[in-house]
């Protein structure tokens, strides 16, 4: 256990510190998947969690008040392990700060059932029969707001096509030396799950040969993402999402498909238990599960809905026509000390 002020978090889900931006976003926008569901006319406050980037988290609160007008809807934004750190952090301090909460790592949030931080009510919804299996828990009481797929992003100016890996396993050749960035793991959730297939794939002997290629280490996962599009380095292994909403935005920029499986892991959402506004929080939630709420999501994030009825987005491939490697998160929430052993000893000792 680590002590942060009067908090003691548990050291699987350790992370460093950054700032939080906190915004209250009223103003609609135009973009709407389609105008199935009827206007939801509840009001108050919904205070949300999440690690998604502010500029699409600003466009999602905006067309969500479309269908709730007159409900106030505040976001707190932070990486995913930064998100569950300050999560935790409250609730051990005795305090709830948040209606929703929502991140991708998986295993954050079986901690948080184990600790009875979650109403179970949102996994109960009838939804979930549309979700593919390992992307909800009835039982801890999360559902995943997006399939998150970790990737290769690379420079197209800085890589030909020919040149790209076909495994994440050649990324350890010296061709690649001194051409690749990640984030640190301790902040970004996309870096700590890269690693940790990384290790159950190939072993602590790749994650040593990994680090001898001199990777540099831009903190964030969007000083990643920046690192590539500005060409400081080549290629990264990312957030897929985060790489198609750059090309859309015209910076150079791809992902590959690499043979050995894009790391596909859920993104949960979680209702808090206890906290002040949960009706409001459980209806805007049950929204963004629907398929209307989906679609507008996978529209404006560019993300994989893990929901059967909701297609990839315009340009992206189906999930099903991907190589996918999966793993049990919640099994690696508790072996992320050996995996951060391991960075510090490898990465951080250089």
């Amino acid at each position: 256990m680590a002590s942060i002020g009067d908090a003691f978090i548990p050291r699987r889900l350790l992370g460093a510190g950054a700032s939080l931006a906190l915004l209250a976003v009223l103003a609609p926008t135009p973009f709407r998947a389609q105008d199935t569901a009827p206007v939801d006319h509840s009001s108050g406050t919904v205070r949300i969690y999440v690690s998604l980037a502010t500029s699409a988290m600003t466009k999602l609160v905006a067309a969500m008040n479309k269908h709730f007008p007159n409900l106030k809807i505040d976001f707190v934004r932070a990486g995913s392990v930064e998100t569950v750190k300050r999560f935790v952090a409250e609730r051990q301090a005795g305090r709830i700060g948040a209606d929703l909460i929502h991140g991708a790592d998986p295993g954050g949030f079986e901690y948080f059932a184990e600790k009875g931080w979650l109403d179970t009510r949102l996994a109960a919804l009838p939804s979930t029969q549309d979700y593919r299996e390992g992307f909800f828990d009835r039982k801890a009481g999360w559902v995943a707001l997006r399939a998150t797929g970790i990737a290769p992003m690379y420079n197209t100016k800085l890589v030909a096509k020919d040149a790209l890996p076909k495994t994440w396993k050649e990324l350890i050749e010296a061709r690649w030396k001194g051409r690749i960035a990640i984030s640190d793991p301790t902040r970004a959730g996309s870096s700590f799950s890269h690693l940790y297939a990384m290790w159950k794939m190939y072993g602590a002997d790749y994650l040593d040969k990994f680090a001898k290629n001199d990777p540099f280490v831009a903190g964030d996962g969007t000083a990643t993402r920046d690192a590539i599009a500005n060409g400081e380095r080549d290629i990264a292994p990312v957030s897929e999402y985060d790489a198609f909403t750059f090309r859309k935005e015209g910076r150079p920029v791809e992902v590959a498909w690499v043979e050995d499986g894009t790391i596909m892991l859920p993104a949960p959402l979680g209702l808090v238990k206890g906290s002040p506004n949960s009706e409001n929080a459980l209806a805007l939630a049950e929204y963004m599960l629907s398929r209307e709420g989906q679609e507008l999501i996978a529209g404006i994030i560019l993300s994989w809905s893990a929901r059967k009825d909701v297609k990839a987005p315009a340009g992206k491939p189906e999930l099903d026509s991907l190589k996918l490697a999966t793993f049990d998160w919640e099994k690696a929430a508790a072996e992320k000390g050996q995996v951060l052993d391991l960075y510090f000893k490898y990465f951080q000792s250089r």
